[in-house]
């Protein structure tokens, strides 16, 4: 219990919810709401709590929708620089081949073709773990800006809390 995920929060406790594991929210008789996880886990909730998810859920469901949309342009792009590096590899096959049946023009021309292709693939990858490098950066900038605003919060006596959004939604181009 000793990892800090940032935004004041003092202890994290793991917890895998599985697909099929039923989640329910529902009034209690006292006031407040019961967040209940299975019949395992059940969380008492004030109404202050039930308004900030229902603030949040969107964010959040906006979030994990444009994540998984990147992680499919991250996989196409993939998908295509693997095609590159293999067209790369063909041309230079056939360039070979050329060169030997005596056919040195067109022998060039698969090698040049083969050398972009090849720079191309390459360009690309660097360009992928160049954006999610920086992805990673920006997060951990996020979680050090939040613990050090919870902090000097904490300090000052005014604890206001976190930005509704600490987080950008992710935007595609």
């Amino acid at each position: 219990m000793s990892w800090n995920p940032g935004y004041g929060v003092d202890a994290s406790i793991g917890l895998h919810v599985g697909h099929d594991e039923k989640l329910a929210l529902r009034l209690n008789k006292d006031g407040g709401a019961y967040l209940s996880i299975g019949n395992v886990v059940e969380i008492l909730l004030t109404q202050d709590h039930v308004e900030s998810l229902s603030e949040q859920t969107g964010v959040v469901l906006a979030d994990l929708l444009a994540q998984d949309d990147a992680e499919g342009a991250v996989g196409e792009v993939r998908v295509v620089s693997d095609r590159a590096a293999s067209t790369a590899e063909y041309a230079r096959q056939q360039a070979e081949a050329a060169m030997a049946a005596g056919a040195t023009q067109e022998a060039r021309d698969a090698l040049a073709a083969s050398d972009k292709a090849a720079e191309a693939s390459a360009l690309v990858e660097r360009t992928v773990r160049t954006a999610l490098a920086a992805i990673d950066a920006a997060d951990i900038a996020i979680d050090a800006a939040g613990e050090a605003a919870a902090d000097a919060a904490r300090a000052s006596g005014k604890a206001d809390p976190p930005p509704k959004n600490p987080r950008h939604t992710l935007r595609l181009a």
